[in-house]
């Protein structure tokens, strides 16, 4: 600061001198033409005019600098992030998160209702996001206004989606006990492995009892895939080595392998899922109307039985003995959130057929009604135990 005043001071001084100068070489010390007189009181007024815009640009300049520097300091960036949140926030993350009008309105209203802090801030910690719209929901299971709770669940998706900052693991040293893996050694086989146990060196899963008892499982010292989701529901595969496999003290197989950093991200899911292995029972479809949107579904009673897995708002897994093939519109019938029996109708996107000769149909949702996707979504993001 002192030293763009030095050259402030420098600049006047220079100009000054070059006014004196001017106005001796244009008037003479002897001069008394009123002409001339005239023409250095012209002179003098542009000089002084320059001096004073130097001034002002200078100033303008000082104080720009201090209020950028403010702006930038500790303390202006703690008292933002805790001032209340204002309209013109809620304004610029709708923006940032393509925000719809419903899901702008009902964030400014959780803002308002719960006195959120500066909300441009507060969306960056996504921990604090969940905890926020969790308690929202909780308060608003009482009234089941089903599309307001839909709402909520699709705030929340744009919101992690536009600020959660996703650390992508490098070793599996890094991932939590409790996790789960899938292993899939046969076609259209997909087994659940629980790491139970991780240490410097080794990882313990416990087997599931459909692959300790088959022929699936793989032998020791051999290479094994699997795939599985960190915490921030963000899918991962690795390439590890089997040890050994041991017996646990519950009577269940374990199976041990070493650590790897072979640790691939993969292309993560539009939702989250729900890991589900229940009876269900579906029936074939079909479609009257050309768009899904408006489509009318004419039911078969013809009814067949299968087991639903891997659900989400978008679509489910079933297995069946039936090949049937893909683009077969289903209504499906089973506990799509664990525990109710509801109904949705999809169209399979893809049959796979394991070695067991039962088929793997891949279903996305194309009629679904809003309070079966909340209580889906409520479970998937962990809102439902």
């Amino acid at each position: 600061m002192n030293k763009i005043m030095k050259n402030i001071a420098c600049l006047l001084a220079a100009s000054m001198t070059f006014i004196s100068c001017g106005n001796s070489a244009l008037t003479g010390t002897n001069s008394g033409s009123l002409v001339d007189d005239r023409s250095s009181d012209v002179v003098m007024t542009f000089m002084l005019l320059f001096v004073v815009l130097i001034l002002v640009i200078s100033l303008i300049f000082v104080v720009s600098k201090k209020i950028v520097a403010y702006k930038n300091s500790p303390e202006h960036l703690e008292r933002q992030k805790k001032r209340p949140t204002s309209a013109r926030d809620i304004a610029e993350v709708a923006r940032e998160a393509s925000l719809s009008k419903k899901e702008k309105d009902l964030l400014w209203k959780i803002c308002k209702t719960r006195k959120t802090p500066n909300v441009i801030y507060f969306v960056k910690e996504t921990d604090d996001v969940e905890k926020l719209l969790k308690e929202e929901y909780n308060d608003m299971k009482t009234s089941r206004n089903e599309e307001l709770i839909a709402t909520l669940f699709s705030l929340r998706l744009k919101l992690l989606r536009t600020y959660k900052q996703v650390i992508v693991l490098r070793n599996t040293k890094v991932i939590e006990t409790g996790t789960l893996f899938t292993f899939t050694q046969s076609k259209g086989f997909h087994y659940k492995l629980k790491l139970v146990d991780t240490n410097s060196d080794n990882m313990t899963f416990t087997l599931p009892k459909a692959l300790s008892d088959s022929n699936d499982l793989p032998a020791a010292l051999s290479k094994v895939s699997m795939v599985f989701e960190d915490k921030d529901f963000f899918p991962y595969e690795i390439e590890t080595r089997i040890v050994r496999y041991e017996d646990g003290n519950d009577g269940e197989k374990r199976l041990i392998t070493v650590h790897t950093d072979k640790i691939v991200p993969l292309k993560k899911r539009q939702t989250e899922r729900i890991e589900i292995q229940a009876p269900c029972t579906f029936y074939s479809a079909k479609k009257q109307g050309k768009n899904e949107a408006d489509a009318q579904y004419e039911v078969s009673e013809k009814e067949h039985e299968g087991t639903l897995e891997d659900v989400s708002m978008g679509g489910c897994r079933v297995i069946t003995s039936l090949p049937i093939k893909a683009e077969q519109y289903l209504e499906i019938k089973g506990p799509m959130n664990k525990t109710d029996i509801d109904t949705a109708i999809g169209v399979i996107v893809r049959t796979t057929k394991r070695v067991d000769n039962n088929f793997i149909l891949h279903v996305r949702f194309v009629k679904i009604g809003t309070a079966v996707k909340n209580k889906i979504q409520a479970i998937a993001c962990g809102y439902e135990e």
